[in-house]
């Protein structure tokens, strides 16, 4: 299903022949198990394939193309068909590394009692079976066990893992990861002491124009953390973790008709 679409086709049209294609290649599987493997909900599945969905995240684009058989280079597919979407994918991901990681494992990285087993084995030297014992106890040695006899993790000479690998997802799972870490891995013990950081503000602002520049501005730290963390020297067995976000309290962009 890797075809291009003609030139007169939205994307909207383009993912809802996706989706009815796939279904008719897939009979035995109902709405809600297709709409488990493409990571979405079933409502948001239906609302796109009925085209009532009139402009499409670039989640929900990705979710479709990817649960539909859009292997390979997302970006050129996006670069060759829509180009304003695959401007907004290169705003919105890391484009060091255009392949996502497989959906199921991204599903399990949603998941609280797999992804720091996850994580830990993405990161640095990997991990062991024998700290996933001592960090989470047998119910995280069940959690490993699954992920390995699944696939989703290798195993090697006593070793799980063993990648800086990019974390290309969707953005909905990249919220729940910074989420998910903060909650368990921050630890409010150790800002007295220098070492990690947290800073939550919010503020009124005259407009949008404000959080586009509190954008650029933390891109551009971005850049420079990446800097230090492909540095050769810098790289070692301590595993760490860094998110950065901000956005609007409330779902209105731009907002209209606020109390003033």
């Amino acid at each position: 299903m890797e075809t291009a679409v003609s030139n007169n086709e939205t994307i909207v049209d383009a993912l809802a022949l996706r989706i009815r294609t796939y279904k008719k290649e897939h009979p035995n599987l109902s709405g809600a198990q297709i709409a488990r493997r493409f990571n979405m909900t079933s409502s948001s599945l239906n609302r796109i394939e009925n085209g009532d969905v009139r402009v499409p995240t670039i989640d929900q684009v990705l979710k479709v193309l990817r649960g539909t058989g859009a292997s390979g280079d997302i970006l050129k597919y996006l670069d060759a068909n829509y180009p304003s979407i695959a401007e907004t994918y290169r705003e919105v991901y890391d484009t060091r590394n255009t392949e996502f990681i497989s959906q199921d494992l991204e599903c399990h990285l949603n998941d609280k009692d797999k992804f720091l087993i996850i994580l830990l084995a993405l990161t640095g030297d990997g991990t062991t079976r024998e700290e996933v014992l001592c960090e989470f106890g047998r119910k995280g040695l069940s959690e490993l066990e699954y992920l390995l006899e699944k696939g989703h993790l290798v195993e090697e000479d006593g070793v799980i893992g063993k990648n800086d690998k990019i974390l290309n997802t969707s953005f909905e799972t990249l919220k729940n990861l910074i989420s998910l870490t903060a909650m368990q891995c921050l630890k409010t013990d150790k800002c007295i002491e220098n070492i990690n950081y947290l800073h939550f503000k919010s503020v009124g602002v005259k407009d949008l124009s404000v959080l586009k520049r509190i954008r650029g501005i933390l891109s551009d730290a971005e850049a420079e953390v990446a800097e230090l963390l492909n540095d050769p020297n810098n790289l070692g067995s301590e595993r760490i973790f860094l998110g950065m976000v901000s956005d609007t309290l409330l779902d209105d962009y731009p907002t209209k008709g606020r109390m003033q």
